[in-house]
């Protein structure tokens, strides 16, 4: 199980996580309200784009 689970949990979740937190401050929130809903929203799409695959 490692030896599958290890370099996604090595490489891809690390790559994942610098593009999120890029895309995150890259844009303008107005209010933290704002910044919470776009995260989730983002994160959401992440998950059903890839589950998919």
């Amino acid at each position: 199980m490692q030896a599958i689970l290890g370099p996604f949990l090595n490489r891809v979740m690390p790559r994942a996580a610098g593009e999120f937190v890029s895309d995150l401050a890259a844009q303008r929130f107005p209010h933290f309200k704002d910044l919470l809903t776009y995260g989730i929203q983002d994160r959401i799409r992440f998950v059903m784009e890839n589950a998919r695959k």
